[in-house]
């Protein structure tokens, strides 16, 4: 436990509580929802900003929500919030934008799938950090690639070579990395790296089919109101094709292939795009809507929730019954039992060793034969 011992006059002392009361909060805590996506270019479309704007309508409760294009700020200038913004009907055309995310929930998942039913927009990763204020997070997905790092050659006894490879292996990962600084206008700074390595084809080394690794990065640094979204994007790799259409078997015969087919020499392009909503967790209410937003985005999450409590409706649940065997009064008691007493009680007993009082018990076989035999 820490102490500070403070001596000084009582404003002094007044003015230090003040301060280490102020100083003895909670670190704040962001959580940050992330889309890292890869979309492929053409003539029509030359970069992803311009994919993001052909899917411009959302229909959210039967209205139609304009949601493309960069964020936007507001008629003087400053940034929009969208907490101040409670219904759908406070946006104007003139605020669309990923930040619509923040305040219509579904919103961000909505337009996601949007995106990629156009075959233009690849998901890679949906991963969700949390960390403390200005502290730095990491996500890393992927799997490791075997490589040869070097041969020896052995003549063996019967005079064969015998060569012998040394396999090391390669991190192919998909790795996001952030650090959020959270400044005094509710506003979030995020320092981002993105890095994705893939395996795009294989060379063949002395003999030995070696994959090609690719790697995309991406630095950024951006600020942007709590629960806001943004987008960074720009790097965009290339990469050669080759297409072959004719007839076939007889468009694989060397010299007269090329009168039975064509062979067309292509390119593909792609664009790594990053999506990030920043939220900051300030007290238990705020952990709560961020647990419940990300319930809401999964398809097992309501069905879990069930599972962990689960709702029984026990109003039409039926409970066995018994009938008495002997009459009972108010008291719980049968109405000709002798009253207890605090001492010996004296009762007494017919012939056939039952309180005189009781109803009679009915007799089995063993009982009856008994009986009789009594009675000789």
């Amino acid at each position: 436990m820490n102490s500070l011992l403070v001596s000084g006059p009582p404003e002094s002392i007044e003015r230090i509580s003040e301060l280490v009361k102020e100083m003895d909060r909670r670190p704040l805590q962001v959580h940050i929802n992330a889309v890292i996506a890869q979309v492929t270019l053409g003539d029509d479309i030359s970069t992803g900003v311009d994919l993001l704007r052909r899917v411009e309508d959302v229909k959210i409760a039967g209205q139609n929500v304009s949601i493309a294009g960069l964020y936007k700020t507001t008629a003087n200038g400053s940034f929009l919030d969208p907490a101040n913004l409670d219904t759908i009907g406070g946006f104007t055309s003139s605020l669309g934008g990923l930040n619509l995310y923040a305040t219509v929930g579904e919103l961000f998942n909505v337009y996601v799938n949007a995106l990629e039913a156009t075959n233009r927009f690849k998901v890679l990763s949906k991963p969700h950090i949390a960390t403390a204020n200005n502290e730095p997070a990491q996500i890393t997905v992927g799997s490791r690639v075997p490589i040869p790092a070097n041969q020896q050659s052995s003549i063996v006894g019967n005079g064969t070579t015998s060569v012998t490879s040394n396999i090391e292996y390669e991190d192919v990962n998909l790795t996001l990395e952030v650090t959020p600084l959270i400044n005094s206008k509710n506003e979030i700074t995020i320092v981002t790296y993105q890095e994705n390595n893939t395996v795009s084809g294989s060379s063949v080394i002395n003999g030995n089919e070696v994959p090609n690794i690719s790697t995309q990065n991406l630095n950024n640094k951006i600020t942007v109101p709590n629960g806001a979204i943004c987008t960074i994007g720009g790097s965009i790799t290339e990469s050669k094709n080759t297409a072959v259409t004719g007839m076939p078997f007889v468009s694989r015969i060397p010299i007269i292939k090329h009168l039975f087919g064509t062979t067309k020499a292509g390119s593909n392009r792609q664009e790594l795009l990053i999506m990030l909503q920043p939220r900051i967790i300030d007290t238990a209410d705020d952990l709560v809507d961020v647990h419940t937003t990300e319930v809401q985005r999964t398809v097992i999450g309501p069905e879990a929730e069930n599972f962990i409590k689960p709702e029984r409706d026990t109003s039409d649940l039926q409970l066995p019954t018994f009938e008495k065997a002997l009459p009972y009064d108010s008291a719980g008691y049968p109405p000709d039992a002798p009253a207890a007493t605090s001492g010996k009680a004296n009762v007494t007993y017919d012939s056939a060793g039952y309180p005189a009082g009781a109803p009679a018990a009915p007799r089995g076989f063993f009982r009856r034969i008994g009986a009789a035999l009594k009675s000789r």
